[in-house]
C-alpha cells in the first residue's frame, strides 16, 4: 500500500512539471507572437511614413512644376504685353499710318481730337536739283478727295507769277459765315501754299462790285478778271472745282466741305508737280 502512495506522489509531481512546461511554452509563443506584431506594426508604420514621405515628395515636385508653369505663363504674357506696346505704335505709325499718294509719303497724326496728313514736297532750283523740301499738313485724308468733281482741261491750274491772284469771296455767303471757323483754316492754308510753295503773290477780293466800292475792296469775279488769276470760293449744292474761263477758277462747296474743296485744289496743283519726279 505504501509503495502505491509513492508511486502516486511521484506521478503528480510530473503531472505539475509537465503542466510548468505547458505555459512556460505558451508564455513563449504569445512573446513570439507580440513580437511578430511589434516588427508588422513597425514595418508597417515605417511603409507608411516611407510612401507618406514619397507622396510629399511627389506632391512638392508637383507644386514645383505648377508653380513654374504659372511662372512661365506670366512672364509670356508679359513679353506679350511688352510687345504690343512696343510694337503696335510702331505698326501704327511706320505702316497703318503711313502710305504712298501721288509720289508722295504721306504719315498721319493726331493732335488731340485734331487730325493731320503730313507730307515733304521737294523743293527744286532753275536747274531742277533738290535744294529742299516744303512741308504740307492736310486735314483731310487725300485718298479720301477722289470723289470731288473735276471740271477742268487736263487739270491744269495756270496762274500769273509776275502779278497778283486772287482769292475772291462773297460776303453774303450764307454757306462761307455757317462754316466761319473751317473758311478761316481752308482760305488761310489755300493762301499760304500758293504764296509759301508756288511763291506766288496771293491777294484777297470780293464778288460784289458794290460791296467792294463801299468797303474799299478789290472786286474780281470770272467776269471780271482783269487780267488775274481770280480763284472764286462759294458754297453750293456739290463740291466740286471748274474752270470757268483762261482766268477763273470756281471752287464750289457744300454742308462746309470748304477744306476738303481747296485741299483738292493743292493736291491738283502738286499732282502736275510731282509728275517730274521719279521715286528712287
Amino acid at each position: 500500500m505504501r509503495k502505491n502512495k509513492k508511486s502516486g506522489g511521484k506521478i503528480e509531481k510530473k503531472e505539475e512539471t509537465s503542466s510548468s512546461i505547458k505555459d512556460t511554452d505558451e508564455e513563449s509563443k504569445v512573446s513570439l507572437l507580440s513580437e511578430d506584431n511589434k516588427e508588422e506594426e513597425s514595418f508597417v508604420d515605417n511603409f507608411k511614413k516611407e510612401k507618406y514621405i514619397e507622396e510629399k515628395k511627389v506632391s512638392k515636385i508637383l507644386a514645383r512644376k505648377k508653380q513654374n508653369k504659372q511662372i512661365g505663363w506670366a512672364v509670356v504674357l508679359m513679353i506679350s504685353l511688352i510687345l504690343i506696346v512696343v510694337l503696335v505704335p510702331y505698326i501704327k505709325m511706320n505702316y497703318i499710318d503711313k502710305f504712298v499718294y501721288m509720289n508722295l509719303d504721306f504719315q498721319k497724326t493726331k493732335l488731340g481730337d485734331m487730325e493731320f496728313y503730313s507730307t515733304q514736297i521737294p523743293v527744286t532750283d532753275k536747274n531742277n536739283n533738290i535744294i529742299g523740301t516744303y512741308s504740307m499738313n492736310f486735314r483731310t485724308d487725300p485718298r479720301k478727295l477722289d470723289d470731288i468733281k473735276i471740271e477742268m482741261p487736263n487739270n491744269n491750274v495756270i496762274f500769273k507769277k509776275d502779278e497778283p491772284n486772287y482769292i475772291s469771296l462773297d460776303m453774303e455767303d450764307v454757306g462761307l459765315t455757317n462754316c466761319s471757323g473751317d473758311s478761316g483754316v481752308a482760305l488761310i492754308n489755300l493762301a499760304g501754299f500758293l504764296n509759301g510753295f508756288g511763291n506766288l503773290t496771293i491777294a484777297s477780293a470780293v464778288t460784289d462790285k458794290d460791296y467792294a466800292y463801299n468797303e474799299g475792296k478789290i472786286f474780281r469775279d470770272c467776269l471780271n478778271t482783269y487780267d488775274n488769276t481770280v480763284l472764286v470760293v462759294h458754297s453750293g449744292d456739290e463740291n466740286i472745282i471748274r474752270r470757268e474761263n483762261m482766268n477763273c477758277y470756281k471752287l464750289t462747296f457744300k454742308d462746309c466741305d470748304i477744306i476738303p474743296v481747296t485741299e483738292k485744289l493743292m493736291l491738283i496743283i502738286l499732282e502736275n508737280y510731282m509728275s517730274y519726279f521719279v521715286r528712287e
